[in-house]
């Protein structure tokens, strides 16, 4: 109910229904003046706001404490005093979704500029020296049969790398950008050495899979899982770090549309 003045006239506005109180009968309208000073619409803002607020608290503590109660509330036709569900609802998508987006950019930001401040020449090959150690420790914890193989061999070429990164850095500071050592070994769409058949892109991919038999292809989900990988490998040029901050953009961006259907 607003704080307006009630018209002298006792007939709806709206339907010119004879009336018997505030409200119409027949189409609810409110009989009131007409007329609104600007006072009059501040004072309304006011207590409308208030009435709102006083309702969602009201709410809100059922609704935590006891949702049971609130719902038989509303099932036995006792509403006027609670916040209706659909409108609270919507309420709280958008405070929540005000807070949410303005916590994630001031941190993703807040990142970056870490990120920046940490990048230096000294801090990079100090860096790949550590993970340099990292890798020799573990290599002399192998026994002579695992040394020589596949593994040992995959850490004696991370190694290499390692020098190699640390040299072309000190030729040229510039190059801190290139380092590859540092980059994430894998994303979120791989699933290990070999998950692609060995194929290389999407062509090869799928020339692969059509060549088997039905029995012997990759099942769908995973099929589309390994091919999105290999086209965001090409799009990205390899970068493992660009693709799994491009998914997650990605589902950031996506977030508010997939509670708003949930």
């Amino acid at each position: 109910m607003s704080h307006q003045k009630e018209r002298q006239e006792k007939n709806c506005l709206t339907c010119n229904a004879e009336l018997a109180g505030r409200f119409c009968q027949v189409c609810g309208q409110e009989n009131v003046e007409t007329k609104e000073s600007f006072w009059s619409l501040a004072t309304h803002f006011v207590y409308d706001l208030t009435h709102f607020d006083g309702k969602f608290l009201s709410t809100l503590k059922y609704l935590l404490f006891r949702p049971g109660f609130l719902s038989q509330e509303y099932l036995r036709g006792k509403r006027t005093s609670y916040l209706h569900p659909i409108r609270m609802y919507v309420f709280t998508s958008a405070i929540f979704f005000l807070i949410f987006f303005s916590f994630y950019q001031k941190s993703s930001e807040d990142v970056v500029k870490l990120d920046e401040k940490q990048q230096t020449t000294a801090g990079l090959i100090k860096e790949l020296e550590e993970k340099k150690t990292a890798l020799v420790s573990t290599l002399s914890l192998l026994t002579d049969s695992i040394r020589l193989g596949a593994s040992g061999l995959e850490i004696n070429k991370k190694i290499h790398q390692i020098d190699q990164d640390i040299l072309a850095i000190k030729k040229d500071s510039t190059q801190s950008v290139k380092v590859i050592s540092l980059q994430d070994d894998s994303n979120i769409f791989e699933f290990g050495k070999g998950g692609n058949d060995g194929a290389n892109n999407v062509k090869a991919f799928d020339s692969i899979q059509i060549s088997l038999p039905p029995n012997k292809r990759k099942n769908f989900f995973i099929a589309r899982l390994q091919r999105q990988n290999l086209v965001l490998q090409e799009k990205y040029n390899h970068d493992n770090k660009a693709i799994n901050n491009a998914i997650l953009g990605k589902f950031w961006h996506l977030f508010p549309q997939m509670l708003t259907v949930s």
